[in-house]
């Protein structure tokens, strides 16, 4: 498994995001997979630079046996672009100031989309529930460890077996035509127990077999199921276009692309 940086983010680096570092930590530590992340947290605002994590978020990490440090709020910077593959913040608000500061769209994700509750995590400096917002970070954190299970095939040279080719009527479904060769890579297992499914962007043809590079995975967040997407035409496609070119078929589950 390939090392993974991560960076959580919310408006002060005093409540949420230090809480999500230090759970991310602890799960992985626990998990044996300690060697393979690099966690962070960093704000949106300079208001709690220098500071150390809030005391009722120290409280309740001691209250769950979660370890921390001491350690000093930071900004978020535009070079944190480059140094982590996730910049993951905590509600609608961080994500609008995170791309603001960054200037790019792609990396960033909320922490609940990578769950079935796509949704805000207050920050409990105003409201004062941090059991609240403890648990709902740990079911994020748990499933973004559930979405990167097969982060290690991004970036790898792929073949690919087309059994729905460009044209194809779907085979429980008639009416959905596919616009984009789709199959699957043998000798892998996704969630389902079945082969990892692809979508192939880059080949318009029909075509029986396909090679390319592995560029981002679909992670359906209520079936458990992966989808590799792979670029045959050497494009690295933003998930924008990932999210237009499979939107025939995503549109019907929850998901979110991991790039």
């Amino acid at each position: 498994m390939k090392k993974i940086n991560v960076l959580f983010v919310c408006l002060g680096n005093i409540c949420r995001s230090p809480m999500a570092e230090f759970i991310l930590k602890n799960m992985v530590e626990k998990r044996g997979l300690k060697e393979f992340f690099h966690i962070e947290s960093a704000a949106t605002s300079y208001e709690e630079e220098g500071n150390d994590i809030y005391y009722l978020a120290k409280e309740k990490l001691i209250e769950k046996e979660i370890p921390f440090n001491k350690r000093c709020a930071r900004r978020i910077e535009k070079e944190d672009y480059d140094r982590f593959d996730f910049i993951i913040g905590m509600e609608e608000s961080n994500i609008r100031n995170i791309k603001r500061i960054i200037d790019k769209e792609d990396k960033i994700y909320k922490l609940l989309d990578f769950t079935s509750e796509k949704k805000d995590i207050d920050d409990p400096w105003y409201t004062g529930r941090f059991e609240e917002v403890f648990n709902q970070i740990t079911m994020g954190c748990e499933g973004f460890l559930d979405s990167v299970k097969n982060y290690n095939y991004i970036g790898k040279n792929l073949e690919a077996t087309i059994d729905r080719k460009v044209g194809d009527s779907h085979p429980k479904y008639e009416n959905c035509i596919y616009p984009i060769n789709y199959g699957f890579i043998p000798n892998t297992v996704s969630g389902d127990g079945e082969e990892l499914d692809v979508y192939v962007l880059g080949e318009n043809k029909p075509t029986k077999t396909c090679k390319g590079k592995c560029i981002a995975i679909i992670h359906r967040t209520n079936n458990n199921d992966d989808k590799l997407i792979m670029s045959a035409d050497g494009k690295d496609y933003s998930i924008r276009e990932i999210k237009e070119k499979t939107y025939f078929m995503e549109q019907y589950f929850e998901s979110i692309i991991i790039k």
